[in-house]
């Protein structure tokens, strides 16, 4: 439980460098476009006909 012996900064949040924040928003979308589509499908397949 050391983690939480340092509590982190209310803003650390906004601490994150443009060039890692830009990459994780990448991964959000890229990651968010297949979720979607795997749900799209299933929900293909699952229809009542």
């Amino acid at each position: 439980m050391k983690e939480f012996e340092n509590p982190l900064s209310p803003e650390s949040d906004h601490d994150i460098s443009p060039t890692i924040r830009e990459y994780l928003e990448k991964r959000n979308i890229e990651v968010g476009v297949t979720q979607v589509s795997l749900f799209e499908g299933v929900r293909i397949e699952t229809k009542p006909h």
